[in-house]
C-alpha cells in the first residue's frame, strides 16, 4: 500500500482495493495545513493512519 500526493484533490492517499484512506491538506503562502485525516469503517486497525501521518510530515520536512 503506497501514499500518493493527490495534488488535484490537496490530499494524502492510500487505495485499497477501490476504497481511500487519506489526510486532506490545504496550502496557504507556502504552508500546509492539515485538515482532515479518514480511514474507512472496514480499513481501521491495519495503521494507514499512521502510515499516512508519516508521509505527511516527511513531506513537509
Amino acid at each position: 500500500m503506497n501514499v500518493i500526493n493527490n495534488l488535484d484533490r490537496q490530499r494524502f492517499e492510500i487505495d485499497v482495493d477501490g476504497e481511500f484512506a487519506f489526510i486532506e491538506y490545504r496550502m496557504n503562502d507556502g504552508t500546509m495545513y492539515l485538515m482532515h485525516t479518514f480511514v474507512p469503517d472496514n480499513l481501521r486497525g491495519q495503521g494507514l493512519a499512521q502510515k499516512l501521518a508519516k508521509f505527511a510530515l516527511d513531506a513537509i520536512r
